[in-house]
């Protein structure tokens, strides 16, 4: 009677452990899951609405300028002089108006409002030297198209150069991001179907076996021989 009283307790406190380790693993395991899928979200945002429009944009961007540059037949359009002739002038003053000024007012609204998907706990440098270097020039463009006021034809402000870099890698280190939390979850959601149980249920327990957790390992099990029958073999001797 009392070995059959220690059998039961010992298969209950397999049981329980089982369950218990089973249990925290899971809670584990989903609290991971929920961050990843979290940060996976945001991550698709700033892709979607902030950062991949702006790198196609500049790569949209480059290509034109290219075409321009054919356009004028050299690679650069001021020479040193800064004096254009009135027919590169025209080419150039097309450009600005219909293509790169709207390419800037359109960069210039992206980074207004979608400030919350910016990436990093500051605004970054380049971005406010790019604002700075098209609003100044915007304005006197409009302010000639306007009232007739002269200017160079071009920003005071060089062009950050930077800001299409810190944009592009950005873009980048984000793609690398996503698919990161892509194939971690794909690991988490293969471990949790493919995780066997550690103990089964206790209907499937018998007098022939006990079911004993592998110390050396969460998951494994031993079978060894019940208490209870190896006492029946002794009392038949």
């Amino acid at each position: 009677m009392e070995i059959a009283i220690i059998v039961a307790i010992i298969s209950a406190t397999v049981t329980i452990l089982g369950w218990l380790v089973n249990h925290i693993l899971n809670g584990q395991r989903e609290r991971k899951t929920q961050e990843l899928v979290a940060q996976m979200k945001f991550t698709e945002r700033q892709l979607e609405e902030l950062y991949g429009p702006l790198a196609f944009l500049i790569w949209d961007g480059r290509r034109t300028f290219e075409d321009l540059l054919e356009i004028l037949g050299r690679n650069y359009v001021f020479p040193i002089s800064g004096i254009l002739t009135e027919n590169e002038l025209n080419t150039w003053l097309f450009w600005l108006d219909n293509y790169f000024f709207p390419k800037n007012e359109r960069i210039k609204e992206l980074l207004m409002t979608k400030t919350h998907l910016i990436e990093g706990e500051e605004l970054p440098k380049s971005y406010l030297a790019f604002l700075e270097h098209h609003n100044s020039w915007y304005l006197n463009h409009l302010r000639w198209k306007k009232e007739g006021t002269k200017y160079s034809w071009r920003s005071k402000i060089n062009a950050p150069h930077e800001f299409e870099e810190d944009v592009l890698s950005t873009f980048k280190f984000l793609k690398a991001r996503h698919s990161r939390a892509l194939r971690k979850l794909s690991a988490i959601n293969t471990l949790q179907n493919t995780t066997p149980h550690i103990v089964p249920p206790a209907d499937e327990i018998n007098n022939s076996t006990v079911i004993v957790a592998d110390s050396t390992a969460v998951g494994n099990v031993n079978v060894v021989p019940s208490l209870d029958a190896e006492h029946k073999k002794n009392r038949l001797r």
